[in-house]
């Protein structure tokens, strides 16, 4: 967004030529005293840089997210004008030979304002316009944009339902996510929604790399994409749905790939996932060990209802066993609690 303003902005300096333009059309043609060449050039200079401040200022309140620094530009804009406007038709500019008012004629105080808010009030009017106008070009772009990175998607979810045979990512999870991206899309929040398809696409890949159950992966990098997945479900259910309590996130050591995301995505497709019901997360690490676990309320109705081999957790002790690994998993279920807990030497 700032890019785009900043490069608005180098345009926007064309709108002085624009106004010298429009004034000495309007002074040829329809003026009854017609001003000199100098004042014409004056008065595009003026609307010119009033215009693109209020264009800055328009555009940080509706576009750039910065709504305090649009209107502080808004006050100034218009306190100048209120304390010094006078000063700079009838003091600084004739002091270099430009004088507006004409040789003879009373000065009429209201006129002068009614003057000034008109000018004011229109080039605010011009200025708004073309932010809206602007916009709508940006949202178009954007929304050809999506739909390609939408059938990108499309096509990776179809290769990924074919590759991966452990489903580590529910489908039903993808739908989902899918579907609240383009809610998002829909309400204009398009940040958000380039950035659950970045997630969601990044998650794929690293599925089909989970496939390799021999492999093992830098804790770092699995932590990395483990906050991804809490992303998208944030994004899905709410904010309020992961309660995360971290100690210590960046550990030197290497474990079996998925060890992290495999409790997680079990948790997103049998939880009962609510802000009242949340996914507990916790992390907590001394110099010798490291413990992590996932607490969650689970749906005996979705459980039952969906087709799994469920051999995820007894496929991970299997590998930490035949690679003597020191990590140790603990599954305890209580009722319609899950509790998922690990532990391993640093």
């Amino acid at each position: 967004m700032n890019k785009l303003l900043t490069k608005a902005s180098y345009w926007n300096v064309l709108s002085v030529v624009a106004f010298s333009l429009i004034f000495y059309v309007l002074n040829t043609f329809f003026a009854e005293v017609p001003i000199s060449f100098i004042h014409i050039i004056t008065s595009g200079g003026l609307f010119g840089f009033y215009y693109i401040v209020l264009f800055i200022a328009i555009w940080k309140i509706f576009v750039g997210g910065n709504v305090g620094l649009g209107l502080l530009i808004l006050y100034f804009s218009v306190a100048f004008l209120v304390y010094y406007g006078y000063s700079l038709f009838y003091k600084w500019l004739p002091a270099v030979g430009i004088d507006f008012h004409y040789p003879g004629k009373k000065f009429n105080l209201l006129v002068f304002q009614q003057r000034l808010v008109r000018g004011y009030l229109a080039t605010l009017t011009i200025a708004g316009g073309m932010v809206a106008v602007i916009r709508v070009f940006q949202n178009r772009g954007l929304l050809r944009m999506a739909e390609l990175r939408r059938q990108e998607l499309a096509y990776s979810v179809r290769e990924l339902q074919e590759r991966v045979h452990a489903k580590y990512i529910s489908p039903h999870f993808i739908e989902g996510i899918m579907a609240i991206s383009l809610g998002q899309l829909t309400h204009g929040n398009q940040k958000e929604y380039f950035d659950n398809l970045q997630h969601l696409a990044d998650l794929m890949r690293y599925a089909i790399e989970m496939q390799d159950s021999t492999k093992s992966q830098a804790w770092s990098i699995e932590w990395t994409y483990f906050k991804k997945l809490i992303y998208l479900v944030r994004a899905y259910y709410g904010k309020d749905t992961i309660r995360l309590n971290v100690r210590k996130e960046e550990l030197e050591v290497c474990i079996p790939i998925g060890l992290l995301l495999m409790p997680l995505e079990n948790a997103i497709k049998y939880g009962a996932i609510s802000s009242r019901s949340p996914i507990g997360i916790c992390l907590t690490a001394t110099d010798k060990q490291w413990t992590f676990s996932i607490i969650n309320r689970f749906s005996h109705k979705k459980r039952e209802g969906m087709v799994s081999g469920k051999t995820g957790i007894a496929l991970m002790k299997e590998r930490i066993s035949l690679d003597s690994l020191p990590i140790r998993i603990m599954v305890v279920e209580d009722g319609d609690m899950f509790v998922f807990k690990m532990t391993g030497q640093i």
